[in-house]
């Protein structure tokens, strides 16, 4: 509450001053305590702390990172873009802010792009998919044509994922093949890539790589186990997958892999409130029959699909 003298009011008598009271928001201080805890958000006040003076950091962002991160400042303990609060791709929070907003009487019936739109105005988050990723492996699969290992990639945003079989043992210089070859040609380059302490993403080659490209490189740890939550999520939903299509026969893993991701990316997600495919495309996915109970009935696709001899 602040007091502003004001002199004397129209009808000339004197008024010492004038209270002036701002309404004031209880859920602001849950975002806050939210945001505490927020692996995303502490990491990119880091890199803003860094950038405004000298810290014992050995973070050193390029020019064109620095230049982002100048539009960032912290306020009362919030991460502000612009002056807009800011919230990471995996936040809660917006789903909250989006059902508050979409559903008061001056919005109601509003259409998600103008909620959108006038949610832009206070707040902000990474909105670029495929700019945020994370990614992770799955091993000890049973070889199937010579591939155990998945290499998992999911944008943080939209959800949407890529599961990439691959052999073992594997190197910084395959998977970053791998990379370019399944996610950057597709996507483009991301901003930011969020993975754990594999021996392949400490690796000198990965680091110079991704130097190279201005991307910046983000360990998950144990002391912030949820760092890297989304990619753990995803791991789960695939091999839940994996196991329902290939239960009689789980050496053909891979013959259904594709498969696998296609159903996992459209999926609807209760934090996007939509499935990946609608997030990234902008429309629904074709519809498709159930797979494998064609499969099932079609002895011609019976015998493509899964032959009889063994991986």
């Amino acid at each position: 509450m602040d007091s502003l003298p004001i002199g004397t009011d129209v009808s000339g008598q004197y008024i010492e001053n004038l209270a002036i009271t701002y309404p004031y928001h209880s859920w602001m201080d849950d975002l806050r305590r939210y945001n505490e805890g927020d692996p995303w958000i502490l990491s990119k006040k880091q890199e803003v702390l860094v950038v405004a003076g000298p810290t014992q950091s050995p973070y050193v962002p390029s020019l064109s990172t620095t230049n982002h991160l100048l539009k960032f400042h912290i306020d009362n303990g919030l991460l502000k873009y612009n002056s807009r609060i800011v919230l990471s791709p995996d936040s809660i929070w917006k789903t909250k802010v989006f059902a508050a907003h979409h559903s008061v009487p001056t919005t109601v019936h509003a259409g998600i792009l103008k909620t959108y739109q006038r949610l832009s105005q206070s707040f902000y988050w990474p909105d670029k998919v495929w700019t945020d990723i994370s990614m992770d492996f799955i091993v000890g699969l049973p070889p199937c044509q010579g591939k155990s290992v998945i290499f998992v990639v999911v944008d943080r945003l939209s959800k949407y994922a890529h599961f990439i079989a691959l052999s073992h043992p594997y190197s910084a210089a395959i998977i970053a093949q791998l990379f370019v070859d399944h996610v950057f040609k597709l996507h483009g380059m991301p901003s930011s890539i969020v993975c754990d302490k594999d021996p392949v993403f400490v690796s000198g080659l990965w680091k110079e790589f991704f130097k190279l490209h201005d991307v910046a490189l983000r360990m998950s740890s144990g002391d912030h186990p949820h760092t890297d939550g989304q990619t753990e999520v995803v791991n789960r939903c695939l091999e839940t997958y994996l196991r329902c299509f290939v239960a009689a026969q789980p050496k053909k893993w891979l013959l259904w892999l594709s498969w696998a991701e296609f159903s996992y990316n459209t999926a609807y997600h209760t934090s996007t409130k939509l499935t990946p495919f609608e997030v990234v495309y902008g429309q629904p996915h074709p519809w498709l029959h159930h797979v494998s109970q064609a499969l099932q009935d079609s002895p011609m696709l019976t015998e493509a699909w899964l032959p009889e001899t063994e991986c």
